[in-house]
């Protein structure tokens, strides 16, 4: 968790995530996102490649969703 953090931190002094967040609080509410539809297991295909659709659909919207929540800084 703590490379993870630091990754966070490096990434807002670098402009490219919202600096008035503490890092704890996003990595945290990204891990919730992330983990929000896994609480529903008839959400997920079984094997197969409807599985792995399914699963870069759902990478592709926590990307959205985190880019929305914490955009990169703009000076």
């Amino acid at each position: 968790m703590a490379r993870e953090i630091e990754q966070l931190r490096d990434a807002q002094e670098a402009g490219r995530l919202d600096a008035d967040w503490d890092p704890v609080d996003i990595l945290v509410l990204i891990h919730q996102i992330a983990t929000a539809w896994a609480a529903q297991p008839d959400l997920l295909p079984p094997h197969g490649e409807g599985r792995a659709t399914f699963l870069a659909t759902r990478r592709a919207a926590i990307v959205a969703a985190v880019e929305r929540l914490f955009p990169a800084t703009t000076n």
